[in-house]
């Protein structure tokens, strides 16, 4: 996982439209995969990613990125995990508050809402 995670650090420390990110199309493979169809491993991937202490450029793509998709895909599978991390782990519970509701049920966002740590997010 850690490789994947600097990976995903590098990818998105390029440019968008840069060929130079070509060579990354695995690890847009492994997220999307994550995501999608094992919400736990894309979970996983959002914590190592963390422990890098990537930019807060990269940190709001995480946030918006494969966190948010995941909860808005699988919020009732992984929510109590998310709450969990978001109480032992300053670091996820000031990630989580770059999350938006996106096509969350309304529980699931009164949870996340519940532990996320909105310092430092649009202003806060």
């Amino acid at each position: 996982m850690k490789e994947v995670a600097k990976a995903w650090i590098e990818m998105w420390d390029i440019e968008l439209e840069n060929p130079a990110r070509d060579r990354y199309d695995w690890v847009d493979d492994f997220e999307y995969q994550a995501v999608y169809e094992n919400p736990d491993l894309a979970i996983d991937l959002v914590l190592e990613v963390l422990k890098y202490a990537p930019s807060n450029s990269t940190k709001e793509v995480l946030a918006a990125g494969p966190l948010e998709q995941v909860l808005a895909n699988h919020g009732t599978d992984i929510i109590e995990r998310v709450e969990s991390l978001a109480k032992s782990n300053p670091d996820f519970a000031s990630l989580l508050g770059g999350v938006w509701q996106n096509s969350m049920s309304t529980e699931i966002w009164l949870r996340v809402q519940s532990v996320w740590n909105r310092s430092g997010w649009d202003g806060n």
